[in-house]
This record gives C-alpha cells, sequence and structure tokens, in this order.
C-alpha cells in the first residue's frame, strides 16, 4: 500500500515539475528579452548611474549646479623635495577637471599624473598656432595643449609651464622648463605620465588636464581640432593654479618679454562660453577655471588688479591693488554665462558680492551729472580716494551691461535703477561724444571734459550689446545709443575697420 501510494506521489510530483519548469523558464526567458529592449535597457542604465550618483562622495567643499553638486577636493602632497598642491573638481557628468602646480625645490623630473589606457588612441599635439595628429606610440611628447583620444578615455591636458614669482604677483615663464607627456607600451595599451621638469624655490610650474570616459571632442567631425588652434595657451596668454595670466605690457611693472601679469578680465574663460567651444573639453574647462577666479576675490567683493601701472600712477597716484571696471565687468560676463548654463552656486555669489561692492562705488567713487546721470570711476583703490578719476565710455556700457543682468538674476530693481541711471549720464552728453570725424571721444572727467582716442570697435560692440539687451529685456532701444552708432558705422566704412557687430 505504502509502495503504491508513493508511486502516485512520484508521478504527482513529475506532472508539477512538468507544468511548473516551463512557466520558470517562460518567465527568465521573457524577463531577459525585455531586459535587451532599448528603452529597457536605457532606463536600467540611468537607474545603475542614480544608484552610483546618490553614493556619497568626501569632498573639502561642493558647488551646487542645476545638476547635482560639483565636488571638490584641494590637496597638497610632497614631491620630491618641493610640493604638489592640486584642486580637483568632479563634475557632475561624472568627468574630472584637475588643476595643479609643483611648488618649492623639486629636484628631478617628477609625474604630477598618470593614467592608463587599453587598446590603441589617438593624439593631438598643440604647440603655438598648429597641431598634428598621430597614433599614440610610446616615447616623449612636448606640446603645451595635448588631446588623446581612445575607445576608453579621453584627456585633454594643458602641459605644465614653470614660471619664477616676481614682484607685483607677476610671473617669468621659463622656455626651457616646459614639462611634458610621458608615455610606455604596456601588455594591454600605454601607461601615460605628465611630467614637470625639476623645479627650483621661488618657482612653480603649473597645468590643466581633464579626463572623460566619453568623448571630449565630437572625433567624427572634420578637423575637430580646428577651434583650439588660438588656445593653446602658448603665446600671450595663461591660466595657472592661481589664475589667468596675459603677457606684460610697457606701461606695466614688471615688464619683459617673457613677464605675465595677472589679468582678472580671463579671456580663456570667455572663449569657453561662446557657442562653437559648446563640446565637452571646454566646457569642462570652464568649470575649474569659474572656480580658480572666484578665488581671486577679496573681501570687499571685487578682483584687484596688482601689477603697478605706470600712467594710473603719474595721473592719480594709484598703487596695487587697485579696481578695473573693465577687467572686472568682463571676468562678471563669465560667471553670468556659466551661471545661466549650469546654475552654479559659486558664481552666483560671485555676482552678488561684486554688484554689492559696485553699489559702495557708485555713492563713494562718481559723480552725479545734475540731470539723473551717475558717472562711476573706472578705477579705485582703497587707499586712495580716487575723486579725480575718470570714466571711459566702453568701461560706463560695460558696466551698466552686467548690472542689467544681474538685476534680473538677483531679482533687485535697485541695481537695474543703478544701471538707469548709468545709461541716462550717457545719454545726457549724448552725440557730444562723437568727434566730427565720427569717432568716439574715450573717456569724461568731473569737470565734464571729453578726451583722449577710443578704440576702433570696442566700444561700438559694447553699445550693439547693450542695445541688444535692452531690447530683449525690457522692449525698447536707446534713440540716443542708436544714434551715436550710426555716426560710428559710418566712420568704420569709410575707414575699412572691420571686427564690429553686425558686420
Amino acid at each position: 500500500m505504502k509502495e503504491h501510494r508513493n508511486r502516485h506521489l512520484n508521478i504527482l510530483l513529475i506532472c508539477i515539475v512538468g507544468l511548473v519548469l516551463p512557466l520558470v523558464f517562460g518567465a527568465f526567458y521573457v524577463e531577459e528579452s525585455i531586459s535587451k529592449t532599448p528603452e529597457i535597457a536605457a532606463f536600467n542604465a540611468a537607474q545603475q548611474r542614480v544608484n552610483i550618483a546618490s553614493t556619497p562622495i568626501d569632498a573639502d567643499r561642493f558647488i551646487k549646479t542645476n545638476h547635482g553638486s560639483i565636488a571638490v577636493n584641494e590637496n597638497t602632497k610632497k614631491l620630491g623635495g618641493g610640493v604638489l598642491n592640486t584642486r580637483e573638481l568632479l563634475l557632475t557628468n561624472g568627468d574630472t577637471v584637475i588643476s595643479g602646480s609643483v611648488q618649492g625645490d623639486c629636484r628631478l623630473d617628477s609625474s604630477v599624473y598618470s593614467f592608463k589606457i587599453k587598446g590603441s588612441a589617438t593624439i593631438h599635439l598643440h604647440v603655438g598656432d598648429q597641431y598634428t595628429v598621430e597614433p599614440l606610440h610610446e616615447g616623449i611628447y612636448n606640446a603645451s595643449l595635448i588631446f588623446i583620444d581612445s575607445a576608453e578615455l579621453d584627456a585633454a591636458i594643458y602641459t605644465p609651464k614653470q614660471y619664477r614669482y616676481i614682484e607685483y604677483d607677476s610671473l617669468e615663464y621659463i622656455p626651457e622648463n616646459d614639462g611634458y607627456l610621458q608615455v610606455a607600451k604596456t601588455g594591454k595599451g600605454f601607461e601615460i605620465d605628465l611630467m614637470t621638469v625639476a623645479v627650483e624655490d621661488g618657482c612653480c610650474s603649473d597645468y590643466l588636464l581633464t579626463t572623460s570616459r566619453d568623448d571630449l571632442l565630437d572625433w567624427s567631425e572634420d578637423d575637430p581640432d580646428k577651434a583650439w588652434i588660438n588656445y593653446s595657451l602658448d603665446n600671450h596668454s595663461r591660466m595657472t593654479y592661481t589664475g589667468y595670466y596675459m603677457l606684460s605690457e610697457p606701461a606695466y611693472i614688471p615688464y619683459g618679454d617673457k613677464i605675465f601679469y595677472r589679468c582678472q578680465a580671463c579671456y580663456i574663460g570667455e572663449r569657453f562660453t561662446r557657442e562653437d567651444m559648446s563640446n565637452r573639453a571646454a566646457q569642462n574647462f570652464l568649470a575649474s577655471i569659474v572656480d580658480t577666479m572666484t578665488l581671486q576675490k577679496n573681501r570687499l567683493g571685487f578682483y584687484p588688479s596688482t601689477c603697478f601701472s605706470l600712467w594710473l600712477n603719474q595721473l592719480y597716484g594709484m598703487e596695487p591693488p587697485y579696481y578695473d571696471t573693465r577687467f572686472n565687468s568682463d571676468l562678471m560676463e563669465i560667471f553670468i554665462s556659466y551661471y545661466e548654463r549650469s546654475g552654479a552656486e559659486n558664481a552666483l555669489q560671485a555676482l552678488k558680492d561684486y554688484e554689492g561692492f559696485y553699489m559702495f562705488l557708485m555713492k563713494n567713487s562718481s559723480w552725479d551729472d545734475g540731470n539723473g546721470g551717475v558717472w562711476v570711476n573706472d578705477y579705485w583703490a582703497e587707499d586712495n580716494d580716487s575723486t579725480a578719476v575718470h570714466t571711459a565710455l566702453n568701461h560706463q556700457i560695460a558696466e551698466m551691461i552686467v548690472l542689467y543682468k544681474v538685476s534680473q538674476i538677483a531679482q533687485r530693481q535697485d541695481w537695474k535703477d543703478a544701471a538707469d541711471s548709468m545709461l541716462k549720464a550717457v545719454e545726457n552728453v549724448g552725440m557730444d561724444w562723437v568727434k566730427p570725424n565720427g569717432e568716439f571721444h574715450y573717456m569724461v572727467d568731473k569737470e565734464g571734459k571729453l578726451s583722449e582716442q577710443d578704440y576702433d570697435t570696442l566700444t561700438y560692440n559694447d553699445m550693439y550689446r547693450l542695445q541688444a539687451l535692452l531690447e530683449q529685456d525690457y522692449g525698447y532701444r536707446s534713440e540716443m545709443i542708436d544714434n551715436m552708432m550710426a555716426r560710428k558705422l559710418e566712420w568704420m566704412l569709410n575707414n575699412g575697420v572691420h571686427g564690429y557687430l553686425g558686420e
């Protein structure tokens, strides 16, 4: 009886297994098939990125943006008798940007950054305004700007350049001490080291790089390097660990063919805000550049010029550090552009702090024209009353553009009112700004005297941008500005001048 019962039980179990197994395998098959559909695969990948992004990240500070937070780590470590300072940004797109500086007495050539690449790669070498492209191979590469394109990893590198610290926060370039890229072949691909040569005490060797698992440039385009020809930072400009530098001019101390002064206008940052530089490499560098420049802000909220200006000293007895309207206005335009595309809080705070200082300037270093207009001095120093300083037409217009933009960002009507009063001052002088031949006077002083030679296109371009802003955001154009522009345009056409907006 027991054996008969067991036989029936075994038959029942076989039937159950026969019914269940197809269902189980069918479910696995269906799940596997569904997971491989493009829509579900994309969702799973996105979910995985969310899980990765939600992992806590240790950082010295965070920069909130519209797309998450940028993690910033600042480190110092010993390197060959000297020190290596780095500022590393982990961006919200997953890429990394590192700005670094070797300082002190580093006696040997040393690696400041290394990474590995599997398989083959292509290397793009920029020197001056020329570039070459070739397969990556073992050896030494000397170039100011280097792109590496591989299936696994892309890199864009401004190689180390060495400078000697000199007076007034200036740098003396030491061209024979440029860094280089050292590439070694491995069994699976390449090992790459970014190298600095030995650094003497009182000098620094600075570099900037970004890496990405995605394409830093659109390598499918013809000539993707073309837009970077002028951005090798190998000639008259430099981006360093401490800020942006320009080749010195005879009106500055110190001056020389290898001397660079700190320039707060940061023109390379402005270039990376342009539409033709919307590629991943430029946008990654821009995040680092903006962060570096915000660190130059002083306790008053502006970005001081530190080189010694001979003509400012001769005219007004002004010594560094001092405030330069145009350089600060140009820098604020970079912060505005970066904030509008990213929502980065460091840029927003910098804009608010700066306009707070500018409101102080309007109260303490300006003059009322008696007809509702206000002129604000071009320059100001904390230990100089600046009462005799002039106002250049281009400075006034550039700053009112910034005021109009930031007043909307920060929702500050008083800042817009300030810009309106500055515009009123320009309109009150009106066509007197225009010389008989159609050129503009450069500046006005407290006595209302107009003088000096204006730039060929700069002020006209400022007016062009101002009118476009007024029309777009407030629905009107300044009739007086239009009249002034018409005369200047006539002069430019008659004299074969090019490079103006709307050409």
